[in-house]
């Protein structure tokens, strides 16, 4: 019997040791109080997100599948039809252009350069999320049918 309180005991050591292995970031909070600990935990979390997150290391499949759950979890995939989803990816472009009304096109530019127009960014972001929701709704690969526009934009016009 003592040798089975052994295993199970190496058994749950081995799964700590493994997940401090994976652990993505680890704290020392000896002496810290709770805000201090709180603080520390944000700002690691912001950091890994800067580092981690951008388009040189981020997987479509896995932001189509993050959308996705972020949709069922609100029980919103009940609305996402051809028609809706079409429409709020033309309602958050009017909104995108909303920016640059008025502007002529060094003005334009000027906004569209500026790396804090949180407006532009949220935009953007929103028509992407919309095109990825009608992508998820009926099964389509972003990746392939990218890819075959291309090719057919290139025999429409050619590289001179």
């Amino acid at each position: 019997m003592r040798s089975i309180e052994y295993n199970d005991r190496r058994v749950a050591e081995g799964n700590l040791i493994d997940l401090y292995n994976s652990a993505d970031f680890i704290i020392d909070i000896s002496g810290k109080s709770v805000s201090e600990i709180v603080d520390d935990i944000l700002q690691m979390i912001k950091g890994d997100i800067d580092k981690k997150i951008n388009d040189k290391n981020v997987v479509l499949q896995d932001l189509k599948e993050a959308i996705d759950d972020f949709n069922k979890n609100r029980n919103w995939i009940a609305y996402h039809n051809a028609m809706n989803l079409a429409m709020s990816i033309n309602i958050e472009a009017a909104e995108l252009l909303e920016i640059f009304q008025w502007s002529d096109k060094k003005d334009a530019d000027r906004k569209a350069r500026l790396s804090h127009n949180e407006h532009l960014k949220e935009e953007l972001a929103d028509i992407l999320i919309y095109c990825i929701n009608l992508a998820n709704a009926y099964g389509i690969d972003i990746s392939s049918c990218i890819i075959e526009k291309l090719h057919k934009n290139a025999k429409k016009y050619p590289s001179k």
